[in-house]
């Protein structure tokens, strides 16, 4: 009976089970680049994509509230102008407006219009020519249902309305000047914010190769970019879109995709109506699935040549090979208890193989879903600071004059008694009372009254260095926090704030004086005082002020 080489044996054995796993390898990794590129790649470039239209939206709206802010400014000093001047004659009303509009005009506002609207919602005349005769109730009825119940000298604001079908960005305000007509601010501000944002998007995704286009169309399908319309297909696809998902992905086939993204821009506005904004993104992941099949061909090439470097060493390292499996069989024999000695096969390095692909591909689940969980954790931990930042602001002011409210005015005295402590320097308190608010409520009303805070609210802001803090401390008290306690500049403050007063009441013809006490406060570094003593102090010598023109009286 002839004996077989255990070379040869072992050599055939070892090129027959390689081929197979060979083959069954290639076949596998073929199947697994597929997959990953089009389950896992691809739809991770996709989500990449919309996560930053995501921000880009969120930016987009964030600059349209910061927008209205300045906007809302600018709308109600224009409207409070109007209303002092307490006319009801149409044409009074014209020629204020057109002496003051020119002091609002900034670089980012192209115009300001004026319109008259009568009670049926017509635009019976105006500077704006194209609006003329327009019926606002008929087009936009729910907006101006609220507009036309307005009292006169009342007013509504409204926010940034972006109308994509003629490319303007307006800010518009009401205020019923008499039972007959409504005076209406069209401010047009530059809209270069939208072709800002689609060029910034474009810009920032440049290196994304498979990023081809991007356009912005409104709910009559008016795209910003191009004069036509938009396809059927991207109607359809807005349609596609439901109410619980912004993202609607159209696979034109398994390389070109669109992705679509429906918003709209300042929710809480009432131009609803123009409000419906769809985003087309372009994607062609052609390019990127060359490399698929270009990875396929070397893996194969690669095989092919690890195949014949081992089949060239393997002869070689048999001997190597036998070594150790003598060293197991004299291993197994010596055992107290016998037991079998493993066959060597390929099926195990096979099975270790299969368990190491298993654990390779949950490995990759549990990264994507990381992935995934710290880009909702970063965008939520955003929105968070985002709407932190906006309680804060909130949090720190007053709603009628603007100025700072006694929360923060106790913080800014505490970091003064702390900055003055550390740098050895002196700061003062001015305490400020109002000294005819119960008179004037009393006889002119509490609209006037507040109208009396504003005004002496803002004799002292114009008469503020640019260091100076003014906060509203309550009711009628204010308080000047000053960085020097340089007697001469505090009266001069004083005695500018008496000016400023009494400009104001020439220029709104008021019936009553802009009167104020005050007290002053030094704090000195380390003399123990706390914002609670030093407010007091200045309370105490304001009280001495009032008293001593009681006296006087």
């Amino acid at each position: 009976m002839s004996k077989f080489s255990l070379q040869n044996i072992f050599m055939k054995k070892f090129i027959f089970t390689f081929i197979i796993i060979y083959i069954i390898i290639i076949s596998i990794m073929t199947l697994i680049i597929n997959y990953f590129f089009d389950y896992k790649i691809l739809p991770s470039m996709e989500n990449e994509i919309m996560y930053s239209l995501n921000v880009y939206i969120n930016q987009l709206e964030n600059t349209l509230y910061s927008n209205d802010e300045k906007y809302y400014i600018i709308s109600k000093a224009i409207l409070n102008h109007l209303t002092e001047l307490n006319s009801t004659n149409i044409e009074n009303n014209i020629k204020k407006f057109e002496s003051i509009k020119n002091d609002y005009i900034t670089p980012d506002i192209t115009n300001i219009n004026y319109y008259i609207i009568n009670n049926d919602g017509i635009i019976i005349q105006t500077d704006y020519t194209n609006d003329l005769n327009m019926d606002l109730k008929s087009k936009y009825p729910e907006m101006m249902n609220s507009i036309l119940k307005l009292e006169t000298n009342k007013y509504n604001i409204q926010k940034t309305n972006f109308f994509i079908d003629f490319n303007k960005t307006r800010f518009y305000s009401f205020l019923r000047i008499s039972e007959d007509f409504i005076f209406e601010i069209g401010i047009e501000i530059s809209d270069s914010f939208i072709e800002n944002f689609l060029n910034q998007f474009s810009i920032d995704n440049k290196e994304k190769s498979y990023v081809k286009k991007i356009n912005i169309f409104n709910k009559y399908y008016k795209s910003y970019i191009d004069d036509n319309y938009a396809t059927i297909e991207d109607k359809n696809s807005f349609f596609n879109i439901k109410d619980s998902d912004n993202f609607f992905i159209l696979r034109k086939n398994n390389n070109i995709n669109s992705i679509y993204r429906a918003f709209k821009l300042n929710k809480e506005n009432s131009f609803d109506y123009d409000y419906n904004f769809l985003i087309k993104l372009d994607m062609d992941f052609n390019e990127i699935s060359k490399y698929k099949s270009y990875l396929c061909l070397l893996f194969i090439i690669i095989s092919i040549i690890v195949l014949f470097i081992m089949y060239t060493i393997q002869t070689k390292n048999l001997k190597m090979l036998i070594k150790p499996l003598k060293l197991l069989h004299e291993n197994i024999i010596h055992k107290e208890k016998i037991i079998k000695a493993p066959k060597v096969k390929i099926k195990e390095i096979d099975d270790i193989i299969y368990s190491y692909n298993d654990l390779i591909d949950k490995l990759k689940k549990d990264m994507n879903l990381v992935m995934e969980l710290n880009k909702k954790l970063s965008y939520n931990i955003r929105q968070k600071e985002i709407a932190e930042i906006k309680l804060l602001k909130l949090a720190s002011k007053d709603d009628l004059t603007n100025t700072y409210n006694r929360r923060k005015c106790f913080e800014f005295i505490k970091d003064h008694i702390k900055l003055s402590n550390q740098k050895d320097t002196m700061f003062s308190l001015i305490f400020i009372d109002l000294d005819k608010l119960k008179s004037v409520n009393d006889n002119y009303g509490h609209s006037e009254g507040d109208k009396y805070l504003l005004n002496v609210s803002k004799a002292i802001k114009y008469s503020l260095g640019k260091d100076d803090i003014l906060c509203r401390f309550g009711g009628d008290e204010f308080i000047i926090i000053i960085n020097s306690s340089d007697f001469y500049y505090i009266d001069k403050t004083l005695d500018l704030i008496k000016e400023n007063a009494s400009k104001i009441k020439l220029k709104n013809n008021l019936k009553y004086d802009l009167e104020f006490s005050f007290g002053i406060s030094i704090y000195k570094p380390n003399e123990g005082l706390n914002a609670r003593d030093l407010i007091d102090l200045a309370d105490e010598r304001m009280y001495i002020n009032k008293k001593s023109k009681k006296l006087d009286l």
